[in-house]
């Protein structure tokens, strides 16, 4: 509550019930950490109130209380998983259920050499390269993913990358309103060629993602081995998750 000028404005208040789940397998998650904050992320060893901040329990759930309605985002962190950061909308409906699918990462990390014979498989069927469409949710992952590496200052810098796309790194919302994903062929199959340059292409299918004039692509969602391209498909540099 708070007054001013003679009248006193009253804030309503609502709750947030939400539910963590695997991608994979749907399975609930315990003890992920969830903070819903107005910022796109809260800063080191700022304080968050208690209302807005939860854990999830033995059935992979959690309540926010004590939120004025508006547009938030909301935090999610699991060991052994990848943070997610979502844009929410808080209605004033206690009834609102949220539910955040987190990914784990694959199990062998790093990059392997590409099987020789699988890369010369791939090449004969150049003429097929075209964009990964299916999986949706891990495609979305991978997109929050790459936005998080993006705007992140740790441990990786984009800062040249970013400038050189006339984006702010300080700007999580103009990063993710230009961040894509590619459903071209041609664009997929450029792409592709320019994957296969970098570590050896082994399949037909590419994921592609554009943020301004950057390409980024990789075979599979949260692929170990990406290429980052500037807009004539030339490699900028080549990104290795460890």
């Amino acid at each position: 509550m708070a007054t001013g000028r003679g009248q006193t404005l009253v804030f309503a208040q609502t709750g947030l019930t939400g539910l963590i789940q695997d991608s994979a397998d749907g399975r609930l998650i315990v003890g992920a950490q969830v903070v819903l904050s107005t910022d796109t992320l809260p800063r080191e060893g700022e304080a968050v109130a208690p209302g807005l901040r939860a854990v999830t329990d033995t059935a992979g759930t959690f309540r926010l209380k004590g939120i004025r309605p508006g547009n938030y985002f909301i935090h999610v962190h699991r060991a052994g998983y990848l943070d997610r950061r979502l844009p929410l909308e808080v209605r004033a409906d206690s009834a609102q259920v949220v539910t955040v699918r987190l990914w784990a990462p694959p199990l062998c990390l790093g990059y392997c050499p590409p099987d020789p014979q699988l890369v010369a498989e791939a090449r004969r069927h150049q003429a097929e390269w075209t964009c990964k469409t299916d999986e949706p949710v891990a495609i979305e992952v991978t997109r929050q993913y790459w936005l998080e590496s993006l705007t992140s200052r740790q441990p990786a810098d984009w800062r040249a990358l970013l400038d050189q796309a006339g984006l702010s790194r300080d700007s999580w919302s103009q990063v993710a309103a230009s961040l894509h994903h590619v459903t071209d062929p041609a664009i997929c199959r450029r792409a592709g060629q320019a994957y296969d340059q970098a570590f050896g292409a082994t399949e037909t299918h590419f994921l592609v993602f554009q943020a301004g004039p950057i390409f980024l692509v990789s075979h599979s969602p949260l692929g170990a081995g990406t290429a980052l391209l500037d807009r004539n498909y030339r490699i900028l540099t080549r990104f290795i998750m460890e």
